[in-house]
């Protein structure tokens, strides 16, 4: 498995520090997935399509590039 980026490690290092067992993998940035109410329906999709798709807005809560 690949290294994460900082971010990630911290996600990783949280959910470890709550009990969970799970893995944290990082996609392309051009690649997003999107669960269907069950975590084996998932789907790809590019930011674009989520925003499409939920008449969403894009904002920046943290830092933005």
């Amino acid at each position: 498995m690949q290294p994460v980026k900082e971010s990630a490690q911290k996600v990783q290092a949280k959910l470890k520090e709550l009990g969970y067992a799970n893995q944290v993998v990082e996609l392309p940035d051009s690649t997003r997935t999107a669960a269907a109410g069950h975590p084996k329906a998932v789907f790809r999709l590019t930011p674009e399509q989520l925003v499409q798709m939920t008449n969403g807005q894009v904002a920046c809560i943290a830092s933005c590039r």
